[in-house]
C-alpha cells in the first residue's frame, strides 16, 4: 500500500487482504522509513524490495497519517480477527 503516508485508509482499503497481507501492509509504513525488524520473515519480504534501505537510525516512531494508518490496520486485524505473527 503504497499511498498508507499519504491517504487515510478505510475498510474499504483492507477488506479483500488476507491476515499476512494486512501485517505486510502495516509493516511497510514502518519498512519504507527503514525499520530492522525482529521476525526473519519480515526482514526477508522487505528485503527484497528495491526501495528498502535499513536504517538502524529508526526507532519506530511514527507520526501522522501514518501512525493513523498503522494503528487502523492493527484495530482492524483485532476486529475481525485478522491477526498473523510472521516468523
Amino acid at each position: 500500500m503504497p499511498y498508507s503516508s499519504e491517504v487515510e485508509l478505510t475498510e474499504a482499503d483492507l477488506m479483500w487482504l488476507s491476515a499476512q497481507e494486512l501485517t505486510y501492509a502495516r509493516n511497510e509504513i514502518y519498512a519504507r522509513h527503514g525499520f530492522i525488524f525482529k521476525s526473519d520473515e519480515l526482514n526477508e519480504y522487505f528485503g527484497s524490495k528495491s526501495w528498502y534501505y535499513p536504517n538502524p537510525e529508526f526507532d519506530g516512531t511514527l507520526y501522522g497519517i501514518e501512525k493513523s494508518n498503522a494503528l487502523f490496520i492493527k484495530d482492524y486485524q483485532e476486529k475481525y480477527n485478522l491477526q498473523y505473527k510472521p516468523n
